[in-house]
């Protein structure tokens, strides 16, 4: 009987690291709190995998930790997987389209990164990002609020040995606590500022629409113009989707508001997901009120079809 010889003792434990012997290694049981990255300012966890033709899509909730409105980006050259033969799947697209991608406080929401098809033999991936954040500094000194050191750099980081026949996780395994809130933060369903205040009314689904219905009050003594921010308007559901802006009854500009006088005013948004039970509201609002600055303003955890009861 042939002899082969045997390797060293290091070169095997190395090639069992790297998961390359065949029939040696296996992929051991993972619990899905091991497929998460968590920062101070953020935390990302994977909830799907999914092969779709020619490409494996992960998708996450991401989540922003801190008290006010945060703009992430990811570097799509240093964005990759590695299977565990070693091979890269580069990034192809992702849902956070051009640019810095805005993320209200406190909210999981959905984003999904797609790659290359992974070997058909591999038996896991190592995602790996690189992603940069960016608060919405102006926003916070406006309000006298410390936003402490910079946290613009560029980080490096990744969720190792994910199994490519990973079928999911639950909901978020916990709830964020934020930060004490700050004026940029709305309490129950209505948004108050000084100058102004938004009062929720109804909520209705109009043909292939929700429409958010508000009494807006003028907190002035003085006529006042304002108007919204389309990008950065938007509601994310229960389950993490974003739904875009889509029209207003302000007519995509300016409205004038007497003092004193409440008025409605409505938002349409795209069709809610059919298991959606509750969404966020997430506006960017201007007055022409000195300093008329932009603030961001977030009404939680409004149910689908809520009508404010009658007095």
């Amino acid at each position: 009987m042939r002899d082969c010889g045997r390797p060293l003792p290091s070169l095997i434990a190395l090639l069992i690291l790297l998961g390359m012997v065949e029939g040696c290694a296996s992929v051991p049981p993972r619990s899905d709190q091991d497929f998460r990255y968590e920062r101070g300012a953020y935390r990302l966890e994977l909830t799907n995998l999914d092969v779709i033709g020619d490409q494996i899509k992960l998708t996450f909730l991401y989540t922003n930790k801190t008290n006010s409105v945060q703009r992430g980006m990811a570097w799509q050259p240093e964005t990759y997987l590695l299977d565990n033969f070693l091979n890269r799947h580069e990034s192809t697209q992702d849902s956070l389209g051009w640019g810095p991608h805005s993320f209200p406080p406190g909210v999981p929401e959905k984003i999904w990164f797609a790659f290359q098809k992974a070997d058909p033999r591999a038996d896991w991936v190592t995602f790996r990002v690189r992603w940069r954040i960016d608060p919405r500094e102006r926003d916070l000194r406006d309000f006298g609020i410390e936003i402490g050191p910079p946290q613009s750099d560029w980080r490096d980081f990744g969720i190792v040995r994910i199994p490519t026949n990973w079928k999911g996780a639950g909901p978020p395994t916990e709830a964020v606590a934020l930060p004490p809130t700050t004026p940029t933060i709305a309490q129950g369903f209505r948004f108050d500022q000084s100058f102004y205040s938004f009062d929720l009314t109804n909520v209705d689904v109009v043909g292939d629409q929700v429409r958010l219905t508000f009494l807006y009050t003028n907190r002035t003594d003085e006529p006042q113009r304002g108007w919204a921010w389309p990008d950065d308007t938007y509601l994310v559901d229960n389950l993490g989707n974003r739904y875009q802006y889509a029209s207003d009854s302000l007519g995509g500009g300016q409205r004038s508001f007497p003092p004193g006088v409440p008025e409605k005013v409505w938002f349409s948004f795209g069709k809610i997901h059919p298991r959606a039970t509750s969404v966020n509201f997430v506006l960017r609002w201007r007055v022409s009120t000195p300093p008329s600055i932009w603030v961001n303003g977030i009404i939680r955890d409004i149910p689908l079809n809520w009508a404010r009861p009658s007095s």
